[in-house]
C-alpha cells in the first residue's frame, strides 16, 4: 500500500460526506466499499460492517418518539468505521516510513516518500532513484514491502 496518503485522503473525504445535507446512505456506502477494498483487500472486516449499516423503517422505528436516533445511529456507525480506516490507514504509512528508513539512508528515505506521496507516480525518478540503491537495499526493501503486504 504504497498511497496510504492518498487513501487518507480519500478516507477523509468520505467522512466529510457524512455532514453534507444531501447525503445518500446507499450511495455512500458503495464508494466507501470499493475504497475500503482497494486499500485492505476484500475480506476486511470493516466492508462486512458497513454492509450491515442501514436505516430501520420498520413501524416500530417510525413510532418511536425519539425521531432521529435511527439516523443518528447510521451515521455514527459510518463515522466509526471512516475513523477505524483512517487509524488503520495510518498506522500502514507509519510502518511504509519506518521500513524506509531502517533500509535506506535518510536521503533516500526522503527521496523514495516524496515520490510514492504524489498523486501520480513518476516511473522515470522512480526509477532513477532504484538504480542508485545498492543491491542488497533493492532486496531488502522489496523483502519488506513484500512481507508487510502479506500481514
Amino acid at each position: 500500500m504504497l498511497k496510504s496518503k492518498f487513501y487518507i485522503e480519500k478516507l477523509n473525504e468520505l467522512k466529510e460526506e457524512l455532514d453534507q445535507k444531501s447525503f445518500n446512505l446507499d450511495s455512500w456506502k458503495l464508494k466507501t466499499t470499493n475504497i475500503l477494498r482497494t486499500i485492505f483487500g476484500a475480506d476486511d472486516i470493516k466492508i462486512s460492517q458497513l454492509e450491515q449499516i442501514h436505516y430501520d423503517y420498520s413501524s416500530w422505528a417510525l413510532r418511536d418518539s425519539t425521531g432521529g436516533k435511527n439516523i443518528d445511529k447510521v451515521l455514527d456507525s459510518a463515522n466509526a468505521i471512516i475513523d477505524s480506516a483512517i487509524f488503520e490507514a495510518s498506522i500502514i504509512a507509519s510502518n511504509q516510513q519506518d521500513i524506509f528508513q531502517n533500509i535506506l539512508n535518510n536521503e533516500q528515505s526522503q527521496e523514495l516518500s516524496k515520490i510514492l506521496n504524489q498523486k501520480e507516480i513518476d516511473d522515470p525518478i522512480l526509477k532513477t532513484l532504484l538504480q542508485k540503491l545498492e543491491e542488497s537495499q533493492k532486496v531488502d526493501l522489496l523483502q519488506a514491502l513484500l512481507k508487510q503486504n502479506k500481514v
